[in-house]
């Protein structure tokens, strides 16, 4: 069950003020929706009644599907019609921020007799032995008209279908809980559905049970939806929004926003914004973000599942731990680095001063702001002119769809190449998010400030070196050392010959042309850009082969400033 510290508040400390609106709140928070609506953040009336009708027949047909297993079950016919299942949404969909075209992440609850990968997947048991394809969902859905385009992705963290049925990109989870039929009245917040659960059916759950915890313990749902509709945006476009790069995902920002709400509970959207940056551009973390108390105790007949604990040394490493409210209580952002917690910490801070700006400017009745001065705070990140150098990483193999899964296994590694890299004293890493794709080849980008004047002080010379090339061979070739399990990046059971990975250094005036911004000049946002008296040799090798006799290039010919 959710815990909240005493009834009269939620959260786990008092709320710092729960002053109603002034007419100039009010009339800001106008500003801010429209300015919203003006970058088109809303999906239309349409939309939204077609995802409601995508999601009714995505039931019917996940009923069907529980039907037919049972009957091959040899299951009685008048037992059958009342085991059911249930569909639940999560994610942004859940809480009410989706934008127009987002995807819908789902999770099929069902009965403990539909085995996941038996009859989600089709996949062969022990024997070898597959299910008929009109028992199995993926199947089922396949054969279905409706569906245009269906991916099974069983290995992952969190297994699931991806498919776009009836015009609308769903991530399709499936989680069978221990009980012979879902009631009507099942509640999936009840900690007794995690009784005798695989790890992969808790992790199912826990993204609809975090994802309606948060919608409980926030005291305004609408003030809620329009704060987090615009810190997501102002994520996105300050290049900060990737739970995989090191950054954070939708859940871990929408925590955060939740957790200001509940210390200004009855503040509109522009105070709850403001206040989300005044409040984590001063955070002393590791302090963690809780929304709720973490839950300890161990309901009867449930085992003991680990929950986040500052005092486990390996907890204790997380630098910006933002906690989940549901049982387990687990860490949302221990992805995060050094270097995108200080990038993170940098954007808070921008976003505070032009909040301050703007509530500034509005004055005492609030008519001295218009949507156009948020404008500023959304404003696109000049990545691509704030640095002199850059390292690219090109990922290439031989058609789109060995791509597409080589791109998944190198992407989810690459922030252990920040962590890599960052250990480097006189290198500064910031990771950019977003892909650039062209052809059979993605490619990612890493701003790199280098302390020239420093390294050749300490070195002695006017050329200053850096040798890049031992951190990229230890990240392509040996495992994390947090969890020698992972598989290094060339070393991946299900790699090709043709699936290469190209790490170059480059200077600005080498990035493509499509990527390059004239924003600000590079002297007046990296010191490492501006004229210095001692040279820059950047230190490489041109490429090493693979156990297997690959060729991945590591880092191309030296570059000198």
């Amino acid at each position: 069950m959710l815990g909240t510290s005493v009834a009269r508040f939620k959260g786990v400390t008092e709320p710092v003020s729960t002053a109603t609106p002034t007419a100039a709140e009010l009339r800001l928070t106008r500003t801010l929706e429209e300015c919203l609506h003006a970058n088109n953040l809303y999906p239309s009336r349409e939309e939204q009644r077609q995802r409601l009708n995508v999601l009714g027949a995505l039931n019917a047909v996940v009923v069907e599907w529980v039907r037919r297993v049972a009957l091959a079950q040899r299951l009685s016919e008048d037992v059958v019609e009342e085991h059911g299942a249930r569909i639940f949404t999560f994610g942004s969909y859940r809480l009410g921020v989706n934008g127009p075209g987002a995807d819908v992440d789902t999770l099929c609850v069902v009965p403990r007799f539909v085995e996941r990968n038996r009859y989600f997947f089709g996949l062969p048991d022990e024997q070898g032995s597959r299910a008929p394809t009109q028992v199995v969902l993926a199947d089922m859905l396949r054969q279905d008209d409706r569906t245009e385009e269906l991916v099974t992705v069983e290995s992952a963290y969190v297994p699931v279908i991806k498919i776009r049925f009836m015009g609308v990109d769903m991530d399709l989870l499936c989680a069978p809980i221990a009980l012979m039929k879902i009631p009507k009245n099942f509640n999936i917040l009840d900690d007794a559905v995690l009784r005798n659960v695989d790890d992969a059916t808790q992790r199912s759950l826990n993204g609809v049970r975090v994802t309606d915890s948060i919608l409980e313990l926030v005291p305004d749902v609408d003030t809620f939806r329009t704060t987090l509709r615009c810190i997501k945006f102002w994520a996105k476009r300050r290049g900060i929004y990737s739970n995989v790069l090191g950054y954070l995902g939708g859940v871990a920002w929408a925590m955060l926003v939740a957790r200001v709400c509940q210390l200004y509970p009855n503040a509109t959207a522009a105070v709850v914004l403001s206040a989300f940056f005044r409040l984590y551009s001063q955070w002393q973390w590791p302090k963690p973000v809780k929304l709720c108390p973490i839950i300890r105790h161990q309901h009867a007949g449930l085992r003991q599942l680990k929950v986040w604990d500052p005092t486990d040394p390996r907890d204790r490493r997380h630098l910006m731990p933002i906690i989940t409210p549901a049982y387990p209580s687990m860490n949302s952002t221990y992805n995060v680095t050094h270097s995108t917690l200080r990038i993170m910490m940098e954007e808070f801070a921008r976003g505070q001063q032009i909040c301050a700006d703007v509530l500034a400017a509005a004055g005492s009745d609030g008519t001295g702001v218009s949507p156009r001065d948020w404008e500023r705070l959304l404003e696109p990140s000049d990545f691509f002119a704030r640095y002199k150098h850059y390292l690219q990483i090109e990922i290439t193999a031989g058609n789109m769809d060995d791509l597409k899964k080589w791109r998944g296994h190198v992407e989810s590694r690459l922030r252990l190449l920040v962590q890599r890299l960052e250990v480097l004293p006189p290198v500064s890493v910031h990771p950019w998010p977003e892909a650039d794709e062209r052809g059979t080849s993605v490619f990612f980008y890493f701003g790199l400030r280098l302390e020239t004047d420093k390294i050749a002080r300490e070195e002695g010379t006017k050329r200053a070196r850096i040798d890049l090339n031992s951190p990229v061979e230890s990240w392509l070739s040996t495992p994390d050392p947090r969890d020698t399990r992972s598989v290094p990046v060339l070393h991946w059971p299900e790699r090709t010959p043709d699936m290469l990975v190209h790490v170059t250094p480059l200077k600005r005036a080498q990035l493509p042309e499509s990527l390059r911004v004239q924003r600000k000049r590079p002297a007046e946002t990296d010191p490492s850009a501006a004229a210095a008296p001692a040279a820059l040799q950047v230190v490489t090798k041109k490429s090493r082969s693979t156990p297997d006799g690959a060729s991945a290039s590591l880092l191309r010919a030296p570059t000198e400033t």
